[in-house]
């Protein structure tokens, strides 16, 4: 009998071998079983409680869930990206003055500093010269990246569909594989896992309503054109890690810089401290509330996904952190029972 349980162990781990070899191909599963998991309890709702057959239940989804997208392209950024190339214009102008006002302050501090300090500054200046465009460079080459592996992502509604239609058939053929005497435990092991997953997926969505609601109320306050848009669209891209502010965040310096060079600072700083404020407090709280995960684990998480797995790492690094601490668990117990 423990033989086939050391069999078990080592055909776990070949699996989680294998998937890091193929973490690329894997995306697009990763992301249709997030994307089920936000619409499942809607899909659920329609299939349990309005009797509808879940294959229109999902298409319902679908279509509700592209109106609203529709909805916000069709409004919202046709007079976002109008603004955007108003300010497109003033900008040479903007980034000229600012880059006087600059030097005039740099000018002004480094006569005032003692010689050996004014080639550290020089060199401090150099280097943030180079930290900047090597960041762009490894922008531009993400985003070649995720231009080439578009065509793939075509797969994700598919692959979506088939999770959130075939969701129990799927269960009960991997629970089939398994030995009967551990089937009723890694049912509810299964539901479990499930909860966790569901968890952070309206974890990370109340976590994007809290920063765009932010972003768009500070913008609103300085004056920035189309605040709440900029909110809205902050707080869609804020699921993107790192990525994403910096992606949202753009078009709002933009517009600040074709007033003054002084507002693109201003809206800058709030940014950064909203960026902040999520990492230290909102994203590490709600998301621990909702998974069952410690503000700091989560924060090792983030970490240890992107040196592992890169970009996708650092999406997937949360929700695996929590499913790992259930496994975990879960082990622990059948380990004691094993071992007693």
């Amino acid at each position: 009998m423990r033989k086939g349980k050391w069999v078990w162990a080592l055909l776990a781990s070949a699996a989680i071998f294998i998937m890091y070899r193929i973490k690329g191909a894997a995306a697009p599963f990763f992301l249709s079983l997030f994307l089920a998991l936000f619409l499942k309890p809607v899909v659920d709702f329609l299939d349990r409680q309005r009797q509808v057959p879940r294959s229109i239940a999902i298409l319902l989804s679908y279509i509700v869930m592209g109106l609203l997208i529709g909805a916000f392209f069709f409004f919202a950024l046709p007079a976002l990206i109008k603004e955007l190339e108003l300010a497109a214009a003033e900008l040479p102008k903007q980034l000229e003055a600012g880059e006087r006002l600059l030097g005039k302050i740099l000018t002004k501090v480094r006569w005032q500093m003692p010689k050996s300090m004014q080639g550290a500054l020089d060199q401090s200046l150099a280097r943030f010269e180079e930290l900047t465009l090597a960041g762009l460079h490894r922008g531009l080459n993400f985003l070649v990246s995720l231009i080439m592996k578009l065509p793939s992502l075509i797969l994700v509604p598919v692959l979506t569909f088939y999770f959130l239609r075939d969701w129990r058939a799927l269960r009960t053929g991997f629970l089939a594989t398994l030995p009967y005497n551990w089937r009723r435990e890694l049912l509810g092991l299964s539901q479990e896992v499930g909860d966790v997953l569901v968890a952070f997926v309206r974890g990370e969505a109340l976590v994007c309503l809290t920063v765009g609601a932010m972003a768009g109320i500070g913008l609103y306050f300085l004056k920035i054109p189309f605040a709440l848009s900029l909110g809205l669209l902050i707080g869609l891209l804020d699921f993107i890690p790192f990525l994403g502010p910096v992606a949202g965040g753009l078009p709002a310096v933009l517009l600040g810089l074709a007033q003054s060079p002084l507002k693109a600072v201003y809206v800058l700083l709030l940014l950064l401290a909203i960026n902040q404020v999520e990492g230290a407090c909102i994203s590490p709280r709600i998301m621990g509330q909702k998974v069952g995960l410690h503000p700091l684990l989560i924060i090792f998480s983030l970490l240890a996904g992107g040196e592992l797995f890169g970009f996708l790492g650092i999406v997937i690094a949360v929700p695996l952190a929590a499913v790992l601490k259930v496994l975990g668990k879960f082990l622990w117990r059948r380990f004691r029972l094993w071992f007693a």
